[in-house]
């Protein structure tokens, strides 16, 4: 975990070269072999730095290609979109005052971004109202795109993809972490009553 957060400091470096590639290189890594509380942890403690970089020119391109998998394959949870939206009508402002080919194409990508994240949290448009008035003027992708990013981007892809779109309750946690999903405990209620049963008068 040291290293890969090592590396991701490393995105500050201009002179850094394709740090970007190895930095998804171990995170796809981590993900083939199941590691998905490392990857959690590291993309909640660093995302925001991840997106720090897209302010800067030099850092942009490689800050962004690394930004992109971890929200795009985070899908589990909005937490890592949510840390990032007080700050993304900030990037957008920034990204077109800016008017450069570097900061163009960063904002069809961003928009494109963030409309796929909002599609997958659709819970919280009180939340994104502000994010989504700064990208009015911006094309909107198509839901097919959408959807194809967000299967084709995901920690649990080898799973049936469904899950996406209509999550269930039955789902095995990608942490491997488990816990109740019967609420009501009636698995609780029901051991004691055995063991009541099983008790010597």
């Amino acid at each position: 975990m040291t290293a890969l957060e090592n590396m991701i400091d490393w995105l500050s470096w201009p002179l850094a070269q394709n740090i970007d590639k190895w930095i998804v290189g171990l995170l796809k890594g981590l993900a083939a072999v199941k590691k998905f509380a490392i990857l959690i942890d590291v993309t909640l403690s660093r995302i925001q730095q991840v997106f720090s970089r897209l302010f800067y020119p030099v850092t942009r391109p490689a800050g962004l290609v690394v930004l992109k998998y971890m929200l795009l394959n985070f899908q589990h949870s909005p937490e890592a979109f949510h840390l990032l939206v007080p700050h993304l009508p900030k990037l957008v402002v920034s990204l077109s005052k800016e008017e450069s080919a570097s900061g163009t194409s960063c904002l069809k990508e961003l928009t494109e971004l963030v409309h796929c994240m909002i599609f997958r949290f659709s819970g919280f448009p009180d939340l994104y109202e502000r994010i989504v008035e700064t990208l009015k003027d911006f094309p909107i992708p198509n839901e097919e795109k959408i959807k194809q990013l967000l299967e084709q981007n995901t920690w649990t892809t080898e799973k049936n993809t469904s899950v996406l779109f209509h999550p269930s309750s039955s789902e095995k946690s990608i942490t491997g972490r488990t816990g109740l999903v019967n609420l009501g405990n009636t698995c609780y209620m029901n051991s004691v009553i055995q063991a009541l049963y099983m008790a010597y008068e």
